[in-house]
This record gives structure tokens, C-alpha cells and sequence, in this order.
């Protein structure tokens, strides 16, 4: 899914018996609840008769062998790997189905608009159908009983009526797509990961029932209202950028949170962000009416802060924050005194002028650092490899790397590309490079 292709992230889940919250997310989300005695656990097929990944551009009915069904553990299925004349074709669920043990499958697929004949699949955990955008539903998710994990990044999806019930599911993205009625989300009880951003969600209030929620990503969406958010006690990283009506008395009553990215906002004043001295991480950019900082000094935790696009002329109050380890200022008056000031006090702490880009509730700055210290290994690896045309490399927040050219012909760019490639960690472990394919 998008947020977890922007993060993988691990999950706390809130006890509410207990009266607090789960473990620590680096701790990862508590094991499944066990069937009842009652119901035998499907059987599952043991990690030495399946392939731990493969990855086609499309799957056909003659790609299974009916009479040895393959055992697949992980299934990518990516258009975009499609090597055939023409478009590729639409893949086949039926021919998915007959997987044996297949445990994380995902789809990227323009022509895909069917996924109801994954119904049954009993040992599925983990279905990703982002960029697959004229999907609009899927089969309920009762049916698929093991599911903790489902991406529907860029779908058609309108409905979640089929979610309803569904209380395996632990992290849900339904990032950019037409969904507007919650309600059914509020039965997700053990859900710790929830996307809204891009949505056409009016309604926030079914949210307060998610009392085990840790990530919330409600960027761009509709909704004035953002009481809701009040309750949820164990919350520790919001997304709300570019919404109206969002204020900080919105935010968590309970202090647990870590991470808040309120870009675009309007916020004029942080003064409530005291109370929330757990903070590491803090995005405050395009808030052109933001000028004083100085509320920011009692939060002993953070590491990082976000000013770009903001009236902020001094750094100050930031000098005393004994963590500090990088602070933004693209677009800022701080003029180069303040600045030298600041370096004076605190040589430690870095002050950059590039933009953040993307603020995920599921990535953290420490893979910026470590993205940009694989760009630059990667540019002295190819400083003199020819170059049939520039090629530009930057990098977001978020540990994704754009490089333009994307040309095979260029050996530069192919380069560059193999360099990142082998220092790249699998997207999802919490970190990591991501890199857009090769265009067709």
C-alpha cells in the first residue's frame, strides 16, 4: 500500500482492558488472536514448499499448472513489468486463486476491475491493489480471514461497507479514493494504521471508536470537524495537512504523540503543542501566518522540525532543545545572522533549505539521512560514467528517491540506478529506498 510503500511501519495496538496503550511501534503489532478451539486454523504451507516472492507483469490462466498448482508465498502482479506488444492484459483472479499458500499478494493492473474471486483465500495476509484505479470494490472481508493488511491506494473504491465486521485488519490505506461514508470503519476494532488522505470523507466522528489507532494520515480531505481525533488516546502519528477547520486543540488529549505534520492548516499560533511533549518530529510548513517558535522550546523530544514557508525570523527558543537534529527553513526570513547565531550555539544541528515534499505517517527522517547518503555514494560511484543527457537525483522525505532521466539508454542514469538499487532496503522494513520503475 502507499503508506506502507512511504513507510513500513510497525504497529501498537491500544489495550483498552489494560487502561493504556500497546507496545512501542518499534515493538510491532501484537500476534493475531487465535481461532476458537472450536474452528481449526486453516492449514498453511510449510516456508520450504513456497517461493518466497515473484514478480510478473501479468497472470494468465496459462501460468498455472492445474495439475501442480505453484506454491507462491508472495505474488506481484505490476503492469508495469509487462513486457509483451501492447497494453498488458488484465490478470486473472481465477488463475491467482489456484496459488498454493499464498500469503501477500499485489496488484497494479489499469484493466483490473474484478477482485471478488479472492473471496475464500484463507491464508492471505497481506493484498495490495494501489494504482489498480478502476477497481471499486472488493469481496468482504470476512472472507478472508487472515487479512491484516489491505492497500487500495488510488482506487475506484466508494463503499467499505464490506470491511464491516472485519476485525483482523490491522492497517488499512484507502488513499485517494472516492470514499466518503466511514461508518463501517468504526467496527474495525484492532486497526492501528488508517490512510484517509484524498478522500472525500465529510464525517471523522466513526474514527473515535478506532481506540488502538497509532498512524492517521487525514491530509486533504473535507471534514471541518476534527474533534474526533480527541479521543484517540494512543495516536502517535497524525497527518492533517492541507485541510480546513483543523486546530490543535484537536489533537490527542493523552500527550502520546510523536510525529505531527500540520502542514497548510492556517495554524498562526503553536502554543498548544506544549502539552505534547513526546513530540520527535514536527511539520509545520506552508503556514505563512506562523511566526513565533518559541512555544516549541519545552519539547525536550524533538529531533526534527519542518518551518519552510512560514514567517519564523528566529531560532532561539530552538537552541535549548537538547535533541535537536535538523530544522528546515525553505522559503523563510530567517536571514543568514539568525542563522549564524544559531550554528554558533548549536553546530550540531543541521539547517537545510530543501523542501519536504511528502510528510508520511509512516516514514521518519532517519530515512532522509539515509536516503541522501545513498544518493551521494551513488554520484561519486558514476561521477565518470558518460552522460547522453543531465541526470537529476533528489529526495524525499519518506526515503523515496526520483531519478530523472528514466532512460535505459543513458548509462549514467543506468548507473545511478544500479547503485541505488544495491543499497536499497526492501520498501516496507521500515526504511529504504524506493525507486519508479523504467517507463515503458
Amino acid at each position: 500500500m502507499r503508506w506502507a510503500s512511504r513507510g513500513g511501519a510497525a504497529a501498537a495496538l491500544c489495550l483498552s482492558v489494560a487502561g493504556g496503550c500497546g507496545p512501542s511501534p518499534a515493538a510491532g503489532p501484537p500476534p493475531p488472536r487465535p481461532p476458537a478451539a472450536s474452528t481449526p486454523p486453516p492449514p498453511r504451507t510449510p516456508a520450504h514448499e513456497a517461493t518466497p516472492h515473484r514478480a510478473v507483469g501479468t497472470w494468465e490462466p496459462d501460468d498455472v499448472d492445474t495439475s501442480a498448482p505453484p506454491a507462491l508465498a508472495r505474488l506481484v502482479i505490476d503492469e508495469r513489468l509487462y513486457e509483451g506488444d501492447g497494453p498488458a492484459p488484465t490478470p486473472s483472479i481465477e488463475a491467482v486463486r489456484r496459488v498454493r499458500g499464498l500469503r501477500h499478494l499485489a496488484v497494479r493492473s489499469h484493466a483490473l476491475r474484478d477482485v471478488s474471486a479472492l473471496a475464500g483465500l484463507e491464508q492471505l495476509e497481506v493484498l495490495v491493489l494501489d494504482g489498480s484505479p478502476r477497481v471499486s470494490r472488493v469481496p468482504p472481508l470476512t472472507s478472508l480471514p487472515a487479512l491484516s493488511r489491505l492497500g487500495l491506494h488510488g482506487t475506484a473504491l466508494s463503499d467499505v461497507e464490506p470491511f464491516a465486521g472485519a476485525d483482523q485488519l490491522r492497517a488499512l490505506d484507502l488513499g485517494g479514493t472516492r470514499v466518503e461514508d466511514l461508518t463501517p470503519l468504526g467496527t474495525l476494532a484492532r486497526l492501528v494504521e488508517l490512510n484517509l488522505a484524498g478522500t472525500f470523507a465529510t464525517d471523522l466522528s466513526p474514527l473515535a471508536k478506532l481506540q488502538g489507532l497509532w498512524a492517521l494520515d487525514v491530509s486533504h480531505v473535507p471534514a471541518r470537524d476534527f474533534s474526533a481525533l480527541r479521543d484517540l488516546r494512543c495516536l502517535r502519528r497524525l497527518v492533517v495537512d492541507f485541510v480546513a477547520g483543523f486546530g490543535l486543540e484537536a489533537l490527542p488529549r493523552a500527550g502520546a504523540l510523536e510525529a505531527l505534520s500540520a502542514r497548510g492548516t492556517g495554524l498562526d499560533d503553536v502554543s498548544a503543542l506544549g502539552r505534547h511533549d513526546g513530540l520527535v518530529e514536527l511539520w509545520l510548513g506552508d503556514n505563512p501566518a506562523l511566526d513565533d517558535v518559541a512555544p516549541l522550546a519545552g519539547l525536550a523530544r524533538l529531533r526534527f522540525v519542518d518551518l519552510s514557508a512560514t514567517s519564523v525570523t528566529h531560532l532561539d527558543p530552538l537552541i535549548v532543545l537538547p535533541h535537536l537534529e535538523h530544522v528546515v527553513l525553505t522559503r523563510t526570513p530567517v536571514d543568514s545572522a539568525a542563522r549564524a547565531r544559531f550554528r554558533r550555539a548549536r553546530p550540531d544541528v543541521q539547517l537545510d533549505d530543501f523542501g519536504i515534499d511528502d510528510a508520511a505517517a509512516f516514514r521518519s527522517t532517519e530515512d532522509a539521512r539515509r536516503t541522501r547518503e545513498a544518493i551521494a555514494a551513488a554520484e561519486q560511484a558514476c561521477r565518470r560514467v558518460p552522460a547522453a543527457q543531465p541526470t537529476r537525483l533528489w529526495a524525499q522525505v519518506g526515503g523515496t528517491v526520483t531519478l530523472l532521466p528514466l532512460r535505459t539508454a543513458d548509462p549514467r542514469a543506468s548507473c545511478l540506478r544500479r547503485q541505488l538499487e544495491a543499497a536499497s532496503l526492501r520498501p516496507g522494513t521500515g526504511g529504504g529506498i524506493s525507486i519508479p520503475p523504467w517507463p515503458p
